[in-house]
């Protein structure tokens, strides 16, 4: 075997070797923990809180209301990882007066929601924090204090910890209130029929050919549902389930039967190959195109070069090689290996 053929060799069982490794890597990764009737432990799911904030006293513009909001929910985040924190969808104080924070929780998908209100009445100013879980009917934990009037500058953040100390204190009460009740809720799923979805059960679920899945769910609880389906996208969603029926549509974006490679045959000579799917997952067909016009001096084996060569960087040979593969996968899309 000459040298080239045996740096060739290795280079092909190095790439298989990677090829596996990152297969079964990411097969391990598709596996969901199966959520139960029990009730969560804090910290092994993101816990989704919707975040009502409000100003009274001077008025702020849309801008320095949003820089206050967001420097009291980075605090309130930094206090808890495990908690996800949804600001209300407003830029304005005034955005957010009519409506009903547990119907806006419940549109946001969260299990609870934070009241945080500042006012401002030029001599001082009273900072407000209260926390309820949407299952609950009273507020699970409150705190009130004051600080020096006008937050601004260095002391801003500051001002925030007495609120984030409340808030750290409560978060487990208030994931309790929200999940300890446990009762069962109708969940109808909609995805592209053939669908397998993880998370929801103790079993994985299929999407029959009526594109619907109706199951009975335990509820109040968070579940994190993967969708796989042939010809689209694995998909991830976090699905609350309360009282109520529920109805939930999957976003499945569909795969492109195209896809492209392009390299260096040789570590030298540039390559591009294009790929077509022409029966499912399984059957495909490559057709590709290693052009010797342009060569990267350095990689090239010494026994091709020419003296000549000895000080270019790049090489040029008036030669080309068209391929075509017809092939199969031996394995679905998402398995350990292919």
């Amino acid at each position: 075997m000459s040298r080239r053929s045996f740096r060739g060799f290795v280079l092909a069982v190095l790439l298989l070797a990677a090829g596996a490794a990152t297969g079964f890597a990411r097969g391990q990764a598709e596996d969901i923990a199966d959520p139960t009737g029990d009730i969560p432990q804090v910290g092994s799911f993101p816990v989704p809180l919707l975040v009502l904030f409000t100003h009274q006293g001077a008025e702020l513009s849309a801008a320095e209301f949003a820089a206050l909001r967001q420097s009291a929910v980075a605090t309130l985040a930094a206090r808890r990882p495990s908690a996800r924190l949804l600001p209300e969808d407003v830029t304005h104080p005034a955005g957010s007066e009519s409506a009903d924070p547990r119907s806006l929780a419940l549109e946001r998908d969260a299990v609870g929601w934070l009241e945080l209100s500042v006012v401002d009445d030029g001599s001082t100013t009273e900072i407000e924090i209260a926390g309820y879980a949407v299952a609950a009917p009273a507020r699970v934990f409150h705190h009130s204090y004051r600080e020096p009037p006008g937050l601004a500058g260095p002391r801003l953040r500051r001002a925030w910890d007495p609120a984030a100390d409340a808030f750290d204190a409560g978060f487990e009460a208030l994931v309790e209130s929200a999940l300890a009740e446990v009762r069962y809720t109708a969940v109808t799923v909609r995805a592209v029929p053939g669908t397998r979805i993880d998370g929801l059960g103790s079993a994985a679920r299929v999407i029959p050919e009526s594109g619907e899945l109706q199951l009975q769910l335990r509820s109040p609880l968070v579940y994190a549902a993967r969708a796989r389906a042939p010809l689209h996208y694995p998909s991830e969603r976090l699905i609350l389930v309360l009282d109520d029926p529920l109805e939930v549509a999957l976003d499945q974006p569909q795969r492109s039967a195209y896809s492209y490679e392009l390299g260096l045959a040789d570590f030298a000579y540039p390559t591009l190959k294009a790929m077509r799917r022409i029966g499912g997952d399984y059957l495909f067909a490559r057709g590709g195109l290693t052009t010797y016009l342009l060569g990267i001096v350095p990689f090239i084996d010494d026994r091709e070069r020419r003296l000549d060569d000895e000080e270019q960087l790049f090489i040029s040979e008036p030669f080309s090689v068209l391929g075509l593969q017809l092939g199969s996968y031996l394995q679905p899309p998402h398995g350990r290996a292919r």
